[in-house]
């Protein structure tokens, strides 16, 4: 899989998202950052 989530608890995984990855948006505003651009140029490349 080139782009998963992974919901952790503590040191357990709880769930691993392959159609659905929605944790960027909260990244991106714990670090003040915009990660979309990136990522989004790395999966049009992976598509090539």
């Amino acid at each position: 899989m080139f782009l998963v989530g992974l919901d952790i608890v503590g040191d357990k995984v709880m769930e691993v998202n392959v159609f659905s990855p929605g944790g960027m948006g909260h990244a991106c505003r714990l670090n003040d950052a915009n990660y979309f651009e990136e990522v989004i140029k790395a999966i049009e490349q992976e598509l090539d």
